[in-house]
């Protein structure tokens, strides 16, 4: 579980766990890109962080506005919460780079298919 005395300063969101099913459909534990603890952490705490991250709600202390600077690329990760919601962007980035990739060769072969 995790260690609560890292994660001070966090709400976390025991009632409404955080899920990505858009870019992670099997979860951010079955995903590939996440250790086990950062996928914990983005389950648990993703939904405030996500809230953060878009400017939904404003940083209330330390921690959260350590973690918009983070966002904001004013500042490095050096929390474990900062560097998972660092490494959950990078997965999108990677995860949606993958898709249009192949989304946009699928449809270069159904066109060169088609021309012949």
């Amino acid at each position: 579980m995790i260690n609560m005395e890292n994660l001070t300063g966090l709400n976390k969101t025991e009632l409404f766990p955080y899920y990505d099913d858009m870019h992670f459909p099997r979860g951010f534990a079955r995903s590939g890109y996440f250790t086990r603890r950062q996928a914990e952490i983005l389950t648990s705490y993703g939904r405030h962080l996500r809230e953060l991250w878009t400017e939904e709600i404003l940083p209330e202390n330390d921690v959260e506005k350590n973690f918009v600077a983070v966002c904001q690329g004013n500042k490095a990760a050096e929390s474990e919460i900062e560097k998972a919601w660092v490494a959950y962007l990078n997965a999108i980035k990677q995860a949606t780079s993958t898709l249009y990739t192949s989304y946009w060769n699928d449809t270069n072969d159904y066109i060169t298919e088609h021309i012949d």
